[in-house]
């Protein structure tokens, strides 16, 4: 586990998310870049849940693929494009308090 790691990924998402331009599902996008190598393994056992929840909300629709198989629409971009202003904001609220929980495990 490397919470530090961890800590880093996210607060540079966060800051993506506070500062980039374009509506939510572009900002989300851009967060998820900075994260998208994290798993559960950076995480203490209390935050493994929050993580798999979060990553499940993100990955919930399957990749858009051509007729030779190839993706075309990664999972997430197509997550991201069917997803409310709400459910969006709900995904960034999550990733903050996320980030804010690892502050205990320090």
């Amino acid at each position: 586990m490397d919470i530090l790691y961890a800590q880093e990924k996210l607060g540079t998402a966060i800051y993506d998310l506070a500062t980039s331009t374009g509506d939510i599902r572009h900002r989300l996008w851009q967060a998820y870049l900075r994260f998208h190598t994290l798993s559960e393994d950076y995480f203490p056992e209390e935050l493994k849940a929050t993580w798999n929840e979060l990553s499940a909300m993100l990955e919930a629709r399957d990749a858009i693929r051509n007729d030779r198989g190839e993706v075309i629409v990664g999972s997430v971009e197509n997550t991201l494009e069917s997803l409310s202003d709400d459910e969006c904001s709900d995904i960034a609220k999550r990733i903050y308090n996320l980030y804010s929980e690892l502050d205990r495990f320090e």
